[in-house]
């Protein structure tokens, strides 16, 4: 056995070298490249809730810097929190945060330092966030920007089967219907309380389901003068809204058919 070594000069060519060996007239062949060195790349992640409510008294943002390889990455973070208003030209208010980072750092936001608060109409429409990490040893930057929306209702609320708003009923026959309720980021929200009323008089409460879902049925009625009003309102202690903007609704107008017969038939 035996164990040389090659020495390079400063600018070696580059490519793919060969080492050959004749040993008891036995010929081995050896390839090595010579390529440039290219520091190890990283990037940077901003993992974040996509929207954060505007009564919201924290929210945390977890910044990662990781190498392409998936070694994480010793270095300095600079992070921006920016609450973009959602009028006027004045100075838009920030927060900004800095320390040492090694792969992962969350960072938690109290909204009283970005001006969040109780108010009778939305402020601010969204939360820039920008992360700046700093590697130790090479000083290489490498950051990341993106935006959270800030949202003034946390469910979405709607009457299936209507168009825009309105459904027919035929009278003296029940009317069936459903609404549906869901998060904000399209999954279906369960076990919420709702209650619906018609004419803003009779009401009920019901449970959605775990799809979202609440079916209900409305007794027959005589006679329909003009049209129904039905509105569904979330009435669960864990979504109670403290200003009337914030309560989550959905409408419904029910216009009765016209028979000449005052005759009316439904098939299920």
């Amino acid at each position: 056995m035996m164990q040389l070594k090659l020495p390079l000069s400063e600018e070696p060519t580059l490519g793919t070298w060969s080492i050959k060996s004749l040993i008891n007239n036995v010929t081995s062949v050896q390839n090595f490249k010579i390529e440039k060195y290219v520091l190890p790349k990283f990037e940077v992640k901003i993992n974040s809730p996509w929207y954060v409510m505007d009564n919201a008294e924290t929210f945390s943002t977890e910044i990662c810097a990781w190498y392409t390889y998936g070694k994480k990455v010793d270095g300095f973070l600079r992070a921006k929190f920016v609450a973009k208003k959602r009028w006027g030209k004045d100075s838009f208010p920030s927060v900004e945060h800095i320390g040492e980072i090694s792969g992962c750092h969350t960072v938690v936001i109290n909204t009283t330092a970005l001006s969040f608060g109780n108010f009778y109409s939305p402020r601010f429409k969204a939360i820039e966030i920008f992360a700046e990490v700093v590697e130790n040893g090479t000083e290489i930057r490498v950051n990341k920007t993106i935006e959270i929306t800030v949202v003034r209702k946390p469910l979405q609320l709607k009457f299936l089967n209507s168009v825009n708003g309105k459904a027919y009923i035929k009278p003296r026959l029940p009317y069936s219907g459903a609404v549906l309720l869901k998060h904000l980021n399209g999954t279906a929200s369960a076990s919420v309380k709702v209650r619906i009323c018609a004419d803003f008089e009779e009401c009920l409460t019901f449970i959605s389901d775990k799809n979202g879902l609440i079916h209900f049925t409305l007794n027959p009625r005589k006679t329909i003068m003009s049209s129904i009003e039905l509105e569904a309102e979330v009435v669960d202690p864990l979504y109670v809204a403290d200003f009337f903007d914030r309560r989550v609704t959905a409408t419904l107008t029910l216009i009765p058919w016209d028979s000449p017969s005052d005759s009316y038939l439904q098939i299920e």
